[in-house]
């Protein structure tokens, strides 16, 4: 198959030597080629890549991915980024079990929230001491 979209709602996708945008399947075969997205049941790579994958059992032999969700995951002569799965057999920069990676989540999602809090108090507390104080900025005066 040669294609540079979307295969969408697929039971059986195989690529060969040619890639795709977006794959959604049940069942995706890729070999020599790759894909931005894939989300499928069984995903099986072979001397190809693909930048995100979710899938129930993945399969990655002389490839690579840069995230990868999955219930099992099997690397060999591979490389993963960051592989969120229950079981990951492999190599990757960031492996993480689910529980982990929620916790993971929660953290940092506090911390972005803390930090925007801060930022949005720091900024009323500046338009409220202009107000108070009747100081007008120098733009302003200027034109006075």
């Amino acid at each position: 198959m040669e294609t540079n979209g979307t295969i969408r709602e697929a039971e059986t996708v195989y690529i060969n030597d040619s890639g795709a945008a977006v794959i959604n399947g049940n069942t995706i075969t890729i070999k020599d080629g790759g894909a931005m997205m894939i989300k499928g049941n069984t995903i099986s790579v072979r001397d190809g890549g693909a930048g995100v994958m979710s899938a129930q059992s993945l399969s990655l032999r002389e490839s690579g991915s840069g995230i990868v969700f999955a219930d099992q995951v099997d690397v060999q002569d591979g490389w993963v980024g960051v592989a969120i799965a229950n079981r990951f057999n492999g190599e990757a920069a960031l492996p993480l079990d689910f529980k982990t990676a929620f916790i993971v989540g929660i953290a940092v999602g506090a911390v972005i929230g803390m930090l925007w809090a801060l930022l949005l108090r720091s900024k009323r507390s500046k338009t409220a001491s202009t107000l108070q104080t009747g100081a007008l900025p120098d733009a302003a005066v200027a034109q006075l």
